[in-house]
């Protein structure tokens, strides 16, 4: 796997990528219950009520309206998010350095870098995240059926609402992940140290 055993940077982005579409195909449906009960209050009794109502009037697939935009999201988002921390890690560790002596990162470094990484991931993907969520909740509540796809909601936001409608909440996702990325590459890089060191006192 890339040189030695490290893995590259495209492989990194690969393995984040088929992650990414795993995990929100699999926690799907709970996310949209989640999105419905949140913008239709007084519609559903509770989560059993949401998922109860959506498969009696749109079937099992009315479940998972919207994983077309979703996975597109969780490819771009963590896909970039991955990326840009490995190459951030790589640079780190050999600038101004002879690649056969990097320099040692500590877990720290997973602060400052994973909150550009997930910042970077987040602009990428957010007009991604507005389709997904606009496709989730449409026809739910007496809500009207406005887009018939990932694609014609981005079209039809960026006509009728411009940039600002594509990446609603820009601001607050960019609050929001940059705290998230930092703790979750610290967490990442320190149970890969205790790793490191149980497997060099077991030799």
């Amino acid at each position: 796997v890339g040189e030695g055993k490290k893995s590259t940077p495209l492989q990194t982005l690969a393995a984040s990528m088929c992650s990414g579409i795993t995990c929100q195909t699999a926690v799907y449906p709970v996310d949209l219950v989640r999105t419905r009960l949140m913008v239709n209050p007084g519609v559903y009794s509770g989560p059993l009520d949401v998922i109860r109502q959506t498969y009696s009037k749109e079937g099992i697939m009315g479940l998972y309206k919207g994983l077309t935009p979703a996975n597109i999201f969780a490819v771009q988002y963590y896909g970039t998010q991955f990326f840009v921390y490995d190459t951030l890690k790589s640079q780190y560790t050999t600038f101004m350095r002879a690649s056969d002596y990097p320099r040692k990162a500590t877990p720290l470094i997973g602060i400052p870098l994973g909150a550009i990484s997930g910042m970077a991931g987040c602009a990428v993907a957010v007009p991604f995240q507005m389709a997904w969520r606009r496709l989730q909740v449409q026809g739910a509540g007496g809500r009207p059926l406005l887009y018939t796809g990932v694609f014609h909601c981005i079209q039809q936001v960026a006509t009728k609402e411009g940039a600002r409608g594509v990446y609603a909440g820009m601001q607050a996702n960019l609050i929001k992940v940059a705290p998230t990325g930092a703790l979750s590459f610290l967490a990442v890089e320190t149970i890969k140290g205790v790793i490191t060191r149980c497997r060099i006192d077991r030799t």
